[in-house]
């Protein structure tokens, strides 16, 4: 004896089998999407931090050639205390402003910030390259307290200028004229 199923069984299963490979299809389709953009965002993460570092290696050029005139300068008004050579009151001017001069390093972090707030570290797949970032960017904080040293010494050197010195020095960095020596 032969069963027969009825027509609606066999429709209700085509159903079933119909919203399953459907929903099986949506989450695919979600899941691809996901990941293009999860590649985008990544792409696009590691295009600012570049474009970040660049911006940083330019100010550390910047900061270098300046501090590299400081230390001519230093080193020229050492030999001149010592009266080792002679210098004309424009060169003293000079070189007293460059001796002066004071610039520190502001790293670029806007990005890794924005990364950590928005809880987004994950779009860094590399382990190794998120930590040996994270260490990088974490530095700052102690540069900051190196630099705000810094800073109130070099600010205690030109009151010391303004103080004790006779010629006038033209450092372009204040708004005020400041005595040189």
């Amino acid at each position: 004896m032969e069963i027969h199923k009825p027509k609606f069984v066999k429709g209700f299963i085509e159903e079933i089998l119909v919203i399953v490979i459907g929903i099986s299809l949506a989450v695919t389709a979600e899941r691809i999407v996901e990941s293009f953009q999860h590649q985008k965002e990544e792409k696009g993460v590691v295009s600012r931090m570049i474009q970040e570092l660049k911006r940083d290696s330019t100010d550390l050029a910047y900061n270098l050639r300046h501090h590299q005139m400081a230390l001519v300068a230093d080193s020229v008004l050492t030999r001149w205390s010592r009266r080792e050579i002679e210098l004309a009151p424009d060169s003293l001017k000079i070189y007293t402003s460059r001796s002066l001069i004071f610039t520190f390093f502001a790293s670029s972090t806007t990005e890794i910030e924005a990364l950590k707030g928005a809880g987004k570290l994950y779009l860094i797949e590399n382990p190794e390259l998120l930590s040996n970032i994270l260490k990088h960017y974490n530095r700052y904080a102690d540069f900051k307290i190196t630099t705000d040293l810094c800073m109130r010494m070099s600010q205690q050197i030109i009151t010391l200028y303004e103080e004790k010195a006779t010629l006038k020095n033209q450092c372009c960095q204040y708004s005020r004229s400041i005595e040189g020596i």
